[in-house]
């Protein structure tokens, strides 16, 4: 029961949920809590390589970059 408080203290002050904290303490290695992101497919897929040719070309133009 004394470890429960704990894992809820920790989770409190690393503002993280209680389930991500106790999912971290029951996983042996750090790398088995990375996950990949998943991939959505977009109405851009498309045209990514076009506008991202675009981007290299006219690096000067303002604004944040459309395609990551």
């Amino acid at each position: 029961m004394a470890e429960l408080f704990d894992v809820q203290e920790c989770a409190r002050r690393l503002n993280l949920s209680l389930n991500t904290v106790k999912r971290s303490v029951r996983t042996r290695e750090p790398e088995a809590l990375r996950r990949a992101p998943r991939y959505r497919p977009t109405l851009v897929d498309p045209y990514r390589d076009h506008l991202r040719q675009r981007r290299a070309a006219e690096p000067a133009v303002p604004g944040p970059p459309i395609v990551p």
